[in-house]
């Protein structure tokens, strides 16, 4: 009855900012606001308001500690119109969430991005989002595969360029910062910022033979 009412609800409503209210107000029950969502997620018009709605009933479900029913949410989004790889990344985020609540052991999160990495790895836009998970989440061994599959590309820009120089410098992953610099420097080699950035990492990774044949390849450029 609630659900049937609150559907009502939006579509006499529905440029009222009751979902601001039900989403960001403190005062709010969880249950209320996970039951509203549900029915928005339901009666939106358009594909494009069920993800938004979805997607915050799921980050309320994990808030909740509902792991169970995020999970059930999940299973039929691809009849929705949701693509493999949203789903993809809706599922990791449920098991990250159960991971860092130690509800999950590290194999089955392991398995999650490696889906998720399957999915994403050739899209460029999603690189950083795969290499930030892999970081926090100490899967060393996925970051290292990105930056491979980055150097295979032969495709960077300079902000993930440098993103990655300095997660390599993060995790001690020096060889791959040097392998990284050996791909890509040249095509930067002019810009002060980024010569700076490759001599800076160099010297911090103790590689300061690296860093005075860096030095000569920018003078010679001049």
């Amino acid at each position: 009855m609630l659900l049937i009412s609150l559907t009502v609800f939006y579509f006499l409503y529905p440029k009222l900012d009751l979902d601001r209210y039900l989403l960001g107000s403190k005062e709010v029950n969880v249950d209320l606001s996970i039951k509203y969502l549900r029915a928005l997620s339901v009666a939106s018009q358009t594909l494009e308001e069920r993800k938004k709605y979805k997607t915050i009933l799921i980050d309320k479900l994990l808030y909740a500690g509902r792991f169970d029913e995020a999970m059930l949410e999940i299973e039929n989004l691809e009849k929705e119109g949701y693509t493999k790889q949203e789903i993809a990344k809706f599922k990791f985020s449920i098991i990250k969430k159960m991971y860092l609540e130690g509800k999950v052991d590290k194999h089955k999160l392991r398995q999650a991005f490696y889906e998720l990495y399957q999915l994403y790895k050739g899209d460029s836009k999603n690189v950083e989002f795969l290499l930030s998970e892999a970081i926090a989440l100490s899967l060393s061994d996925f970051y290292k595969q990105l930056s491979e599959d980055l150097i295979k590309s032969k495709t960077i820009d300079k902000q993930l360029f440098f993103r990655l120089l300095d997660m390599s410098l993060a995790m001690s992953e020096y060889n791959v910062g040097e392998k990284l610099i050996n791909t890509f420097g040249d095509r930067f080699i002019g810009d002060k910022e980024a010569e700076l950035k490759m001599i800076k990492y160099l010297l911090m990774a103790g590689k300061q033979k690296e860093a005075a044949q860096l030095v000569n390849k920018i003078v010679n450029r001049r």
